[in-house]
């Protein structure tokens, strides 16, 4: 989808306004560890830009592979070779892009040129967020209150200003084009910051319980603003965000019942089933975190790390509430930005799909490996410090070892919905 540069409205959130590339100083360069797909037209433009010598024609040759055949399509049509251990086969020892230091930027596939850049469309607007598998993006987000608030740009502001996601001005299907209805809804939901996430986080559920059965995928309705569709969910979100609502719910979400092995279960099972092969950055994360639930507390299966766990977890949030709330609200935020809900059958698939993220993303930072360094401290300052450290490094390694695969994922979610198989369960994800 070609973008308009005078005439598009382009939004983008603070932090990406903020961010700027830590280059070889990055602790995880964006060059390692997975291949990166690429289209015809780039596939072509790399190999052009490599016919000068056969040196270079050699190195094309063994630098990037085409798909079969019968597997190529024209968005999918080959990719970059990884080398031992895992980076791009055109990443230098300095860790640094050959491709690009020899031939410029637009060489490089819009993959490579556009990241940590997603870039999407509704109507005439084009939408730029950014996903924290990036490390200075995880830190532009997660350590700034108002790193989500919505900044107003031009097009030259994004490498490759083309569509990955987009919803038509004039979408039949209502689901999709009630897509600012709806997220502006949810997102007024989440940033109720006076109750916790878990209050906000299950509200957004409730809701979701609310529209199903008439908002989906191919739902039918009057598509205006004020329309059939858009104005019953705008008003079913509005009808949980009430202080009212959210002050019940933070009394009785505590109640729902015995949560442990439910919990536990889908989270484990969530991280087990994900590395299952190496996955750089994140296996090694878990592997420190199984090695000092074993050593530090003498946990031997699933029950006992929860236990642990939550042991651990009420130490920290007894002192940094406020500031550990922060991250994941951040988090939580981007999300909904960034993921939009019309990939998802409905918002209970989506809510679903999302509570188990905050979950694991929470298990991961509670048993970070640098949270038993800040118990060793006797200054709040700089425990608050590596907090944000485990915050930031957690975040990045789920993301870059998890949500970087779409294949993975898509096995990930249908085991959690198969696990999770109402909105009720999906809420005792919620007191991880």
């Amino acid at each position: 989808m070609k973008a308009d540069h005078t005439t598009r409205e382009v939004r983008l959130p603070r932090y990406l306004d903020r961010f700027r590339c830590t280059g070889t100083a990055c602790e995880f360069d964006c060059c390692t560890g997975w291949s990166v797909d690429l289209d015809r037209e780039a596939y072509l433009r790399i190999q052009r830009a490599m016919e000068g010598s056969e040196a270079e024609r050699a190195e094309f040759r063994e630098g990037v592979k085409r798909h079969p055949a019968a597997k190529a399509t024209p968005t999918k049509f080959a990719l970059t070779v990884l080398r031992p251990r895992g980076p791009c086969f055109f990443l230098d020892d300095a860790r640094l892009c050959t491709l690009q230091a020899r031939y410029g930027e637009p060489a490089l596939s819009r993959t490579c040129a556009n990241y940590p850049r997603n870039v999407r469309a509704i109507g005439a607007r084009i939408e730029v967020s950014a996903t924290p598998s990036c490390p200075e993006i995880a830190r532009q987000l997660l350590l700034h209150a108002d790193a989500n608030d919505r900044v107003t740009t031009t097009l030259d502001r994004v490498p490759r200003p083309l569509a990955d996601v987009v919803v038509a001005a004039n979408e039949a299907d209502a689901y999709r084009a009630a897509l600012d209805v709806a997220r502006d809804a949810m997102l007024a939901v989440l940033l109720e910051r006076r109750f916790p996430l878990s209050v906000r986080l299950a509200a957004l559920g409730c809701a979701a319980e609310e529209t199903r059965g008439w908002f989906q995928r191919g739902a039918r309705g009057a598509l205006s603003e004020g329309g059939e569709v858009q104005g019953r969910v705008g008003a079913v979100f509005d009808s949980f965000a009430t202080p009212t609502l959210l002050a019940r719910l933070a009394r009785e979400l505590p109640q729902v019942g015995d949560r442990d092995d439910l919990t536990s279960g889908i989270v484990m099972s969530f991280l087990a089933a994900g590395l299952v092969q190496e996955r750089v950055g994140l296996t090694e994360l878990f592997a420190q975190i199984a090695h000092g639930y074993a050593e530090r507390d003498g946990a031997t299966g699933p029950a006992d790390v929860l236990r642990a766990y939550v042991a651990r977890r009420d130490r920290w949030t007894a002192r940094f509430a406020e500031r550990i709330d922060g991250y994941f609200t951040n988090w939580a935020v981007n999300y909904v930005v960034n993921a939009w809900y019309v990939t998802e059958q409905d918002l209970v698939d989506y809510g679903t799909r999302l509570f188990v993220r905050v979950a694991t993303l929470r298990f991961l930072f509670f048993s970070h490996p640098l949270l038993d360094r800040a118990e060793a401290l006797d200054d709040d300052e700089a425990r608050a410090a590596l907090l944000d450290r485990a915050a930031v490094d957690a975040v990045q390694r789920y993301t870059r070892g998890i949500e970087h695969s779409v294949a993975l994922v898509g096995r990930l979610d249908a085991m959690v919905r198969a696990r999770a198989s109402s909105i009720a369960h999906a809420l005792f994800l919620l007191e991880l």
